[in-house]
């Protein structure tokens, strides 16, 4: 759920880095995907719990139908939550203060080669000539 987070983040750099505004496919990528992900997660959830036995609509649910539930609801989320954190903190590159930066020369606030000078080279605006401002 937290690349939802970064899709304002994507579109800033595209457009840093290409000087084309994308941010109508970015959006429209970070809706298809939450839907495709939602789709393949509640299958999943739903074979999983399958496969523990549980008895939909049953009072009294097995041992292993019990446990399958703790681990989809509890284990597996938790595991999930702190691989993607480890993950994130090792190869995302973006942050705040940069794409700020990079919003700022987007946005015609200050020059390309300021921008640059600002990133210390980490990030290659496209051209300066061909970024558009908007007014």
């Amino acid at each position: 759920m937290m690349y939802f987070l970064f899709t304002p983040d994507f579109a800033e750099y595209g457009k840093y880095t290409t000087g084309m505004n994308a941010e109508g496919a970015a959006f429209s990528i970070q809706s298809f995907s939450s839907k495709v992900i939602g789709a393949l997660s509640s299958s999943a959830a739903l074979l999983m719990l399958g496969l523990f036995g549980f008895i939909s609509g049953s009072d009294a649910q097995t041992d292993l139908a019990k446990t399958g539930l703790w681990l989809l609801y509890s284990v597996i989320p938790a595991v999930g939550a702190v691989l993607q954190i480890v993950l994130l903190g090792l190869f995302y590159k973006l942050r705040d203060k940069d794409v700020f930066i990079m919003s700022q020369a987007n946005h015609g606030e200050i020059s390309i080669d300021e921008a640059e000078k600002q990133l210390a080279g980490r990030f290659i605006a496209y051209h300066s000539s061909t970024i558009e401002t908007e007014e």
